[in-house]
């Protein structure tokens, strides 16, 4: 089984994967099945954006 990909965040016009160490599965509706994880954003990734 292949490791789903991750979304990061988008801060200032740049990528930015954070550095929480939460995430948190996107499934698809119609099958019911993970098709990504999404990065949870810490404190400080909350505070870089703001």
């Amino acid at each position: 089984m292949s490791e789903s990909p991750v979304i990061g965040h988008y801060i200032n016009g740049q990528a930015n994967n954070g550095d929480g160490e939460r995430y948190s599965d996107v499934f698809n509706p119609a099958i019911g099945t993970v098709q990504a994880r999404v990065a949870l954003a810490s404190v400080k990734t909350v505070d870089e954006a703001v």
